[in-house]
């Protein structure tokens, strides 16, 4: 379960975005232009020495994800990276493959989708063809786990959270998860964990104190997927609800444009 939640988390990582339009809220539904800037760069304790970014043009997105429990595979905490190459794909699988002191075989699921150890730390890679209409390059992204040194409880990169909503429900696995986006230009803060109330319960609880907010919205995804969102402060503020097991899955986010 926390392998499919983390693999989770960092799909919604790299594909979901907000506007790059300065005069308008954040879009919930993602409808937007990405922004044509080219930026390089990384965290600020991305261990770039150990695992550096290959022939980039440019970095999508950057991530840190603290968590409260240790991950069978990658470990409790970890940085994720999304960024475009010049390199073809073929080379690019060669550089890391070769940089890794070791793949390992039960994750090794083809040449651009694989795992492996540099200095005891977990790494995982998907490479592919740039497919985006605003590709540069091809894609690549990186995962790897914190050294356990610099384990922690709460996100470094919290220290700038805007308390706007507060954590309600919580049973287990607390994940907060910091992401600048520099393709729509935003940076957000998420708060994963289980809880064991129902929807209703979640939906009741933050209705009763957010449904003044601007734009207050609530809407269903899909079979099991329930969403709502309002604007404060120039925030867009979501909650998501996934009840798709006696062990719900919900996440609470935070996000702004630069």
């Amino acid at each position: 379960m926390k392998g499919i939640k983390l693999i989770t988390v960092l799909l919604l990582v790299f594909v979901v975005g907000c506007s790059s339009n300065n005069n308008a809220n954040p879009d919930p539904n993602n409808n937007q232009e990405p922004n044509d800037e080219y930026v390089i760069k990384t965290l600020e304790k991305y261990p770039i020495d150990l695992l550096p970014l290959y022939e980039v043009i440019r970095v999508n997105s950057n991530d840190y994800h603290v968590r409260e429990d240790k991950g069978f595979i990658i470990g409790k905490d970890l940085y994720a990276i999304n960024f475009e190459s010049s390199a073809d794909i073929d080379d690019i699988a060669e550089y890391y493959r070769e940089l890794v002191d070791e793949v390992d075989p039960d994750m090794d699921y083809d040449t651009y989708n694989f795992s492996g150890i540099i200095d005891n730390r977990r790494i995982n890679f998907f490479i592919q063809e740039g497919y985006a209409d605003n590709a540069v390059g091809n894609d690549v992204m990186l995962s790897i786990g914190a050294d356990p040194s610099e384990y922690a409880d709460t996100n470094m990169y919290f220290n700038t959270y805007p308390q706007l909503i507060e954590v309600f429900g919580y049973d287990n696995s607390i994940e907060y998860t910091y992401t600048e986006n520099y393709t729509f230009d935003y940076v957000r803060y998420v708060i994963s964990y289980f809880t064991k109330l129902s929807k209703d319960e979640v939906f009741d609880h933050y209705r009763e104190l957010y449904k003044d907010k601007e734009n207050f919205t609530e809407q269903q995804s899909t079979e099991t997927t329930y969403t709502m969102y309002w604007y404060d402060q120039g925030y867009l503020v979501q909650v998501y609800f996934n009840d798709y097991s006696e062990n719900k899955g919900m996440s609470i986010s935070v996000e702004k444009r630069n």
